[in-house]
Order: C-alpha cells, then sequence, then structure tokens
C-alpha cells in the first residue's frame, strides 16, 4: 500500500504508517489486538493546479499597477497589447506540465488490519 492518509496525516507508504503505529502504541505489530484495524483514505497524484491563458493574463494586468508610471492613463489598447502578447508567448501545454503533482484524497477509503501490517 502505498500513498494515503490515515488521520489527516500523509504515509507515502506501509512502513512509515507501521513507524507511527508502533511508536504511538509503544509495541511491536504482533503486540497488536487481534482486531486491531485503522481506516485510510486513498489518494489520486494530481496536478496542483491547472493553468490557464485566461488566468494569466488577468493575473498579470492585475500587477500593472506597479507600472503605472510607464503606461499610458487610457490604456485600453496597451492592456490588449499585452494580453496578446502574454497569449502568444505563454506555453500553457508545457507550464502545465511543469507544475507539480501532489498526492490527493480521493474518497475512496480502505481498513488497514494487523494482517495487513505483517504481511506487508
Amino acid at each position: 500500500m502505498e500513498n494515503f492518509f490515515c488521520n489527516d496525516n500523509f504515509y507515502h507508504d506501509l512502513e512509515s504508517f507501521i513507524d507511527r503505529v508502533v511508536d504511538n502504541e509503544e509495541c511491536e505489530i504482533k503486540d497488536l489486538p487481534e482486531d486491531w484495524h485503522d481506516q485510510i483514505e486513498e489518494t489520486t497524484l494530481e496536478k496542483t493546479f491547472k493553468m490557464d491563458i485566461e488566468f494569466a493574463v488577468n493575473a498579470i494586468l492585475l500587477q500593472c499597477d506597479k507600472w503605472s508610471d510607464r503606461l499610458p492613463e487610457e490604456s485600453k489598447d496597451t492592456d490588449e497589447q499585452i494580453a496578446t502578447a502574454i497569449r502568444s508567448s505563454i506555453d500553457i501545454p508545457k507550464l502545465n506540465c511543469m507544475i507539480p503533482s501532489l498526492y490527493y484524497p480521493n474518497g475512496e477509503k480502505t481498513v488497514i488490519t494487523k494482517e495487513d501490517l505483517i504481511l506487508r
């Protein structure tokens, strides 16, 4: 079993989970009650977010106040030129490929038993 949550804690593998169980119980796996179990939530590897070009355009245009002394007072044409430059130059598919992925709970629950820990 790999990459799961238990009680809001993330575990990459069963070994790290066992370390927590044994440490908290101050015992060995064999010392756990025969009916010991814990519920875990399975995960799915997903991008932290997905960028789209309009979000990038709006985010950058919102920051143009930083350069207000360099922009004309009536900047509608300038804003459109900037938006066009952003749309034509940012490689959104490449950017989305480079955004990190993390494991997120997917709503599926599983029960881990003492036997699962022993058989690992």
